[in-house]
């Protein structure tokens, strides 16, 4: 089994914050922009880093209706970027819109901030793993390459979608995040272990005061992991 990609997210707010970021790990190609930097910093400097030689995910959990959504699927494009999010609550005409394209884009499923009482406050039933499975399958019957889900539904989805790429965020290790409004956390072994193809690591590394002992400790859990599944 290859090791997942991982891909560190930038989660700050200005251009100089997050090369200053890059910097610190010279030897890593991958990274994720998400909504506040790429409101902040537009595509430009996307573009540099990706022609700089590095993968960037760009996460902006699109949701809207299936033109406007496909439109800015064929910009994001253009960018050249590796990886795109869009919200498989858009419905299934939406994600059949951007199927068949080189640019990988998979359907968040549930934001890992939310559990089962927020869904029962919207009016869903069951439990938060029964909702992601459900929604997992109808990404597959629209054709995208894959899903965002958390830990809990990993293993599931693995066995009902052996080629899915599933995303993993929330990743948590080591001492506590402070101010934490995850709900549904993974330990980069165990999301390996359920079958993880992409691990999104944010706070848990860029606010560590020892960054580069954090990245050692993350990337030698994963080679292991991956080594020993």
């Amino acid at each position: 089994m290859n090791r997942p990609k991982i891909w560190i997210a930038l989660d700050v707010s200005s251009r100089d914050h997050a090369e200053s970021l890059i910097a610190k790990f010279p030897d890593h190609r991958q990274f994720k922009v998400g909504l506040e930097l790429f409101s902040a910093i537009g595509s430009g400097p996307v573009q540099e880093w990706i022609r700089q030689g590095r993968e960037i995910f760009l996460d902006l959990k699109l949701h809207d209706i299936p033109h406007t959504v496909s439109r800015a699927i064929n910009r994001i494009e253009e960018m050249g970027v590796s990886l795109t999010t869009v919200h498989a609550l858009g419905g299934m005409v939406m994600m059949q819109t951007l199927s068949r394209r080189q640019l990988a884009i998979v359907g968040v499923t549930l934001l890992t901030s939310l559990g089962n009482r927020d869904l029962h406050q919207m009016g869903f039933r069951g439990t938060s793993q029964d909702f992601v499975i459900n929604v997992a399958q109808l990404c597959q019957q629209a054709g995208l390459d894959g899903v965002v889900a958390s830990l809990h539904e990993t293993r599931r989805i693995r066995e009902l979608w052996p080629e899915a790429r599933i995303v993993v965020p929330a990743i948590r290790w080591g001492d506590a995040v402070t101010g934490d409004d995850q709900e549904r956390i993974a330990a980069p072994d165990r999301a390996v272990l359920a079958g993880a193809t992409d691990l999104v690591v944010g706070r848990a590394l860029i606010r560590r005061s020892d960054v580069g002992q954090a990245y050692q400790e993350l990337m030698a859990m994963v080679e292991d992991t991956s080594g020993n599944k």
